[in-house]
């Protein structure tokens, strides 16, 4: 496959910056199916959250310690990938939230107004850089990708949001699998089932 003839390949440019996570993030289920991506953390001890929003699914156990949602686009031969990333306390993403054809891209645009803060364009040039931004988006591990659709309820005046696998259409899951190769996260798989992490 040709690449762009952009001179900057990859090119990431944070759309969003730091904000009170929850608004976004209760609004995930608003998108359809996305390619989620997660990558395990250490364990740490319980802190308080800025915002009563929790998880229903095993792999949104990182959300609590959300600290940082920003909105990117990374540009290629295909076009733009546009995905939410969510980081911890200590500014590293934990989870990538990937827009695919069949999601919605008016609600994506909604919950963009949600993000106030705009970060500098970021431009990679040469390989090192760019395997550099690779190894940043996968956190160091393979992590957990899976094709899904978020949901939230309410339950003891509390929100709660959780995720099941979502249907795509063939174009769908031929663009979850080529983003997932090319960043190297490994083949979507269930997220019901819990595969090794590498």
């Amino acid at each position: 496959m040709m690449e762009s003839s952009h001179p900057l390949f990859p090119c990431t440019r944070p759309r969003q910056g730091r904000i009170d996570y929850g608004a976004p993030l209760a609004a995930l289920p608003s998108l359809g199916a996305v390619l989620c991506h997660v990558v395990e953390r250490p364990k740490r001890a319980p802190t308080s959250s800025p915002c009563r929003l929790w998880p229903t699914h095993p792999w949104l156990a990182a959300l609590p310690g959300t600290r940082r949602v920003q909105g990117r686009v990374h540009l290629d031969s295909d076009g733009p990938c546009e995905w939410l990333e969510c980081s911890d306390v200590d500014g590293v993403a934990w989870m990538r939230i990937v827009l695919l054809p069949d999601s919605d891209y008016c609600a994506w645009d909604r919950l963009q107004r949600h993000l106030s803060e705009t970060v500098a364009h970021a431009e990679l040039r040469g390989c090192a850089q760019r395997a550099a931004w690779l190894r940043g988006l996968r956190g160091g591990s393979h992590g957990r990708v899976a094709i899904v659709q978020f949901h939230l309820h309410v339950w003891a005046d509390q929100l709660w949001l959780g995720m099941d696998d979502a249907p795509v259409s063939r174009l769908g899951r031929e663009r979850a699998l080529e983003r997932a190769r090319q960043w190297h996260l490994g083949v979507p798989r269930s997220c019901r089932s819990e595969p090794d992490m590498r």
